[in-house]
């Protein structure tokens, strides 16, 4: 079975459920929250993501495992959002801002790909149309309005969940793309609420309960991040004590190894295959060709000056990335067309980075990310905890979705 196909499940719920692109004011979205999704309820949301030019969901749900994993994370939202409204989390001004925001350029999307525009071929608005959006009267403070809320919801984000994501400040270019957009969004979802027929239809009804129901299961899970799921440095210096995988001493005390298995005469290039860590040069013996001395100052390059061509460097050098054992294949002095003598040289390495793979990664055509112990700590950490309170609200959940025996009554 094609892993591909649960990963792009996964990740067309967050689309669809969460709202990928920027939103946009306007409208009053009171979406009653949804208990149940049908088979035709889950074929129309595919419809609907096919006519905004992504096949990925249709392909998908062709293949048993994709499909749960797909319904298995809508039913997860949906069950959240139900428990956010019970906490009243829907009644939040900033939430009620950011909703309105989000379907209207969600109504902008699904109205463009009526109107038969597609991504290779967009909706266009030109400078006088956005100039006479914003020239029409409350545009300009709501505009304001719903910049400011999404800044406030990253600062929020960041306060609970450390992120390290900084809001930018729109100024300049940004801030004359963000205008274009809300324009664009604006006349795109006022046309929509003016065409009833596209208004009542089951689609257009369902994808704006989804997102909605996608924003307040994200915001229940920011309401509790800090207390509930947040990893403490104590949880994460006993996760790293408790397994000698992400121990950094265990690494350089391989890379000291592999240094002697080198320097003894073993093929380099079959050491790079088996324990480098630089991916773009496994493949190809480690080989770093035509460097110019002084382009890449550091540890690594004044070892490789003082070096002989030829030959393992007999100690291992440590960077900014982690520890390399290194062969300097040659190195020349050349004069530029300037006039200027530099020196040229080119190298093998067999890095062992200061970081670890992300675990648990399983798409076969992208590698996973390296990551400090702490941060993969964090991560796995904080997932368990996440899951652990998901199931809390899930065990309380009435949602139901197709393949499933309906929740029992109490």
């Amino acid at each position: 079975m094609d892993k591909k196909y649960i990963i792009a499940s996964v990740a067309i719920v967050a689309a669809i459920i969460g709202g990928l692109a920027l939103v946009f004011s306007g409208s009053s979205a009171e979406a009653e929250p949804l208990t149940k999704l049908t088979e035709a309820d889950v074929e129309a949301i595919a419809r609907s993501q096919e006519q905004l030019g992504d096949k990925s969901l249709v392909e998908s749900l062709a293949v048993p495992e994709a499909k749960q994993a797909f319904l298995k994370g809508m039913k997860e939202h949906l069950a959240l959002a139900a428990a956010a409204k019970e906490e009243g989390l829907d009644d939040d001004p900033l939430f009620k801002v950011n909703r309105d925001y989000k379907v209207d350029r969600l109504l902008a999307d699904l109205y463009e790909a009526k109107l038969g525009h597609n991504p290779e071929n967009p909706f266009k608005i030109s400078k006088e149309e956005i100039d006479r959006v914003f020239a029409e009267s409350g545009n300009a403070a709501a505009f304001k309005r719903d910049m400011d809320a999404l800044q406030q919801i990253q600062n929020d984000v960041n306060a609970k969940m450390g992120t390290g994501i900084q809001p930018g400040i729109l100024a300049g270019e940004g801030l004359e793309r963000a205008k274009k957009s809300w324009a664009r969004a604006k006349v795109l979802s006022d046309r929509a609420k003016a065409d009833t027929e596209f208004m009542e239809s089951q689609e257009v009804k369902l994808r704006v309960n989804v997102l909605v129901a996608g924003l307040l299961s994200s915001d229940l899970l920011r309401k509790h991040w800090s207390e509930r799921i947040r990893a403490t440095d104590r949880e994460i210096t006993e996760f790293i004590a408790k397994r000698p995988e992400y121990d950094l001493k265990r690494k350089w005390q391989k890379a000291d190894e592999v240094l002697k298995r080198a320097l003894a005469g073993e093929s380099f290039n079959k050491l790079v295959t088996e324990f480098s860590e630089h991916r773009p040069t496994k493949t190809t013996g480690g080989l770093i060709e035509n460097i110019i001395a002084g382009d890449n100052p550091g540890p690594v390059e004044n070892a490789l000056l003082a070096a002989t061509p030829g030959k393992v460097l007999p100690q291992v050098v440590e960077s900014d990335l982690g520890r390399h054992v290194l062969m300097l294949v040659k190195r020349t002095e050349k004069q530029r067309n300037d006039g200027r003598v530099v020196t040229e040289y080119s190298y093998r390495q067999i890095l062992f980075q200061n970081k670890f793979e992300q675990p648990g990664v399983n798409d076969p055509e992208i590698p996973p990310p390296f990551m400090t112990a702490e941060e993969i700590a964090r991560m796995l950490i904080e997932r368990e905890k996440r899951d652990r309170l998901v199931a809390e609200y899930m065990a309380k959940s009435k949602i139901e979705v197709p393949g499933e025996a309906p929740a029992a009554s109490e």
